[in-house]
């Protein structure tokens, strides 16, 4: 969930996408990057920055909150990462 507490951040294993909806359940939008597959574990910070891990993918992305948009890969499998959740 958003800080504000108006949005809620899931993962589509399946579809290798993250969605975001309204507290009603209305689809806001949906974020997928050639870098997330198979995302399981979500956090989202103080800040409302998106923490999401690709099991396949060996990733961890930083997504912004607002523009659903990929900030930054934080970490890869040359990190050491093996099937982050």
């Amino acid at each position: 969930m958003s800080p504000s507490g108006d949005k809620i951040f899931v993962t589509n294993y399946d579809r290798d996408k993250v969605i975001t909806l309204a507290r009603d359940g209305t689809v806001l939008c949906t974020f997928t990057d050639p870098d997330l597959k198979l995302p399981s574990g979500i956090h989202v910070t103080a800040l409302g920055k998106v923490l999401v891990c690709g099991g396949s993918s060996n990733t961890i992305l930083q997504l912004d909150g607002e523009r659903k948009k990929k900030l930054a890969t934080l970490a890869t499998r040359s990190d050491g990462l093996n099937k982050p959740q």
